[in-house]
């Protein structure tokens, strides 16, 4: 749209200025919500690669095989505890060992399951 096409249709110099005005913040407006949604989805982008890359760091995680030592360590337990209770303190301080170890275990397996929570929960928050 310019002035003579705006003329054409009869209006006179004071309102095409103002239909130049409008148009302008009209405009500015559009350039002003393109360059949040720009913003927005750049954001958007570094986080789903974010997301990527720690699911990447998890996939070759064997949660299996963790499972598989805590299940060994806590029959260790177990085993060492009949010990324990049968011979008295000479097993005190292997049953202790054995406990802080199996301990480990599964607070490492807690901390993996909850940073594959977080990932999930990350992948679903950036795919709304």
């Amino acid at each position: 749209m310019n002035t003579e096409e705006l003329k054409s249709i009869g209006l006179n110099e004071e309102q095409i200025a103002e239909v130049f005005k409008l148009r302008g913040k009209e405009i500015q407006q559009a350039k002003n919500d393109y360059d949040l949604l720009k913003t927005e989805n750049e954001s958007l982008k570094e986080s789903l690669n974010t997301a990527n890359e720690k699911i990447e760091m998890f996939k070759d995680v064997d949660v299996e095989s963790i499972k598989s030592e805590v299940d060994k360590y806590k029959d260790m337990y177990e085993k060492n505890t009949w010990h324990y209770k049968r011979h008295g303190v000479q097993y005190r301080y292997k049953l202790y060992k054995e406990e802080s170890t199996m301990k480990d275990k599964k607070i490492r397996i807690k901390q993996v399951k909850i940073k594959i929570t977080i990932l999930i929960l990350t992948i679903e928050i950036t795919s709304e």
